[in-house]
C-alpha cells in the first residue's frame, strides 16, 4: 500500500482543498492524505524539504520546483512535482529510490532539463 505525507501547502495546494486527489501509483481517490514516517535514508518529509521551492539554475532559466505528492511502494518513492520557469512549464514524476537523496534529484531534473529532446516527463533517480 502506498504511503502519503501530508506537507506545508503550496499555493498549487490551497487550489485543492476539498477535492478528491487520485493517487498516481494506485488509483485510489484519497480525499485526505494523513501523515506517515518512514525510518529508510531520509523520509517522505525530508525529501519533501530539500525538493520543494527548490531552485535550478538551467539552460539559462532558473527553474522552481513543486512538489505535488510523495507516493511510496515497497522500496520506490514516486515524486509528482512541476518545475517552472518564465520561458516554460513541466510537470514530471521522479521515479527514486529510497536511498537517493534530494541532491541526486536536482541533479537528474538539471540533466533532464539540459537534454534537448527529453524521451519522457518520468525522470528514473538511483
Amino acid at each position: 500500500m502506498a504511503r502519503r505525507i501530508q506537507a506545508e501547502p503550496t499555493e498549487f495546494s490551497r487550489k485543492l482543498v476539498g477535492k478528491s486527489v487520485t493517487c498516481l501509483t494506485d488509483g485510489n481517490n484519497v480525499s485526505d492524505i494523513g501523515i506517515s514516517r518512514d525510518n529508510s535514508a531520509l523520509s517522505p518529509e525530508d525529501i519533501y524539504q530539500e525538493l520543494d521551492g527548490a531552485t535550478i539554475l538551467s539552460t539559462g532559466a532558473q527553474w522552481r520546483l513543486s512538489v505535488w505528492g510523495i507516493h511510496q511502494i515497497g522500496a520506490d518513492r514516486w515524486i509528482q512535482m512541476a518545475v517552472e520557469a518564465p520561458s516554460g512549464r513541466h510537470e514530471l514524476v521522479l521515479h527514486m529510490s529510497r536511498a537517493s537523496r534530494g541532491r541526486d534529484a536536482l541533479t537528474s531534473i538539471d540533466q533532464w532539463l539540459g537534454s534537448p529532446f527529453p524521451p519522457s516527463n518520468v525522470i528514473h533517480v538511483f
